[in-house]
């Protein structure tokens, strides 16, 4: 989970459901360094209780690390998300008592869920509080 990106990334072309090579993006990464999204489209994920979420406007960025869910994004599309208790958790945007993950915080304040795709991508989740 990162609070200063701007999109979901991921750099796995084969995580997606449908993708649009069509358009690139130009990505700012830490440290300055710019990448080039080949794409953008949807991914699937599972959620805790096994029904399938679409994850829409996913850059797809070749060579990238780890998976990220941009924080804006979520709450922008209505999701709650709630740091607490070294957790965090995520709410689905229709139904707030409804939990779609929550996972305990890893060293790093890493927040690392497994969200798996009808295959399995794993979501690789960081919070970095630069305030």
């Amino acid at each position: 989970m990162d609070s200063g990106c701007n999109n979901h990334m991921t750099g796995n072309k084969d995580g997606f459901v449908e993708i649009d090579e069509s358009t690139k993006y130009d990505v700012l990464l830490g440290e300055d360094k710019r990448v080039e999204a080949k794409g953008k489209g949807t991914i699937v994920v599972k959620t805790k209780q096994g029904k399938p979420k679409h994850i829409n406007d996913v850059l797809y960025v070749l060579g990238l690390a780890h998976n990220l869910l941009s924080v804006g994004k979520l709450l922008e599309k209505g999701y709650l998300i709630v740091f607490k208790d070294k957790q965090c958790i995520i709410y689905d945007k229709y139904d707030h008592d409804n939990i779609i993950a929550k996972t305990n915080m890893l060293q790093k304040i890493i927040f690392s869920f497994n969200l798996p795709r009808e295959a399995s991508t794993i979501l690789n989740v960081a919070y970095d509080d630069s305030s």
